[in-house]
């Protein structure tokens, strides 16, 4: 594990500096340190989706008004949901995960980061869980997940969106792209930003004009 910790140097993006426990060297001036260990929970940084995620949140955190909330769904290692209650203080956050261990690690990184009192944790099976349920409509969605389980839940991820809100969806490769965006466009949505990052895709889309009104 150490030598496994010791392959993963300190990660600068946008704001962030993403570092592991391993590492001594004071965080640079100006940005937001997040630390994650490289292990059993997805989401250490160094996946293109990770960074296309982080940089989109970013962007748009900053453009949000007033108090708003988050929700971080498939979360792994917390590392979105953390990083929005580093740009967001003041902001509702729910983060959650199907698997069990990844929320054990969750609730470790939310520590060790000192947000714990802002990021809500729990177990949910994508938007079903009654902690996603009670907190909605969301005002920034992040899922960063896999094309398949974004299909299954567009939906249920079209109610959870407030009406001017965006939701952030990314494990795309590149080749599912139009797949995903055919299926939230379906259920009401538009794409308004996308970035490529090594092949793999993250995609930013809000509620359409037509279809949007009123929801």
């Amino acid at each position: 594990l150490a030598e496994n910790r010791r392959a993963f140097p300190p990660l600068s993006i946008g704001s962030f500096w993403i570092y592991g426990s391993h590492i001594d060297s004071v965080i640079p001036q100006g940005k937001i340190g997040l630390m994650i260990d490289a292990g059993q929970a997805f989401g250490s940084g160094t996946h293109a989706t990770t960074r296309g995620c982080l940089t989109m949140l970013e962007k748009y955190i900053a453009s949000a008004k007033g108090t708003f909330r988050i929700a971080d769904i498939g979360c792994g290692s917390g590392i979105l949901a953390m990083a929005g209650a580093k740009l967001e203080p003041d902001a509702l956050i729910v983060a959650v995960d199907n698997d069990p261990l990844a929320v054990t690690v969750l609730e470790e990184n939310l520590h060790l980061n000192n947000v714990a009192d802002i990021v809500l944790s729990g177990l949910s099976e994508g938007y079903q869980g009654e902690i996603v349920k009670t907190h909605q409509p969301y005002d920034i969605i992040m899922a960063n997940i896999l094309a398949k389980p974004l299909i299954t839940m567009a939906e249920d991820a079209v109610k959870a969106l407030a009406k001017n809100g965006v939701i952030i969806l990314s494990g795309l490769l590149d080749t599912q792209v139009e797949q995903v965006t055919s299926v939230y466009e379906a259920a009401g949505l538009e794409l308004i930003e996308r970035v490529n990052i090594d092949n793999w895709s993250t995609l930013v889309m809000t509620h359409s004009l037509i279809q949007g009104q009123g929801s």
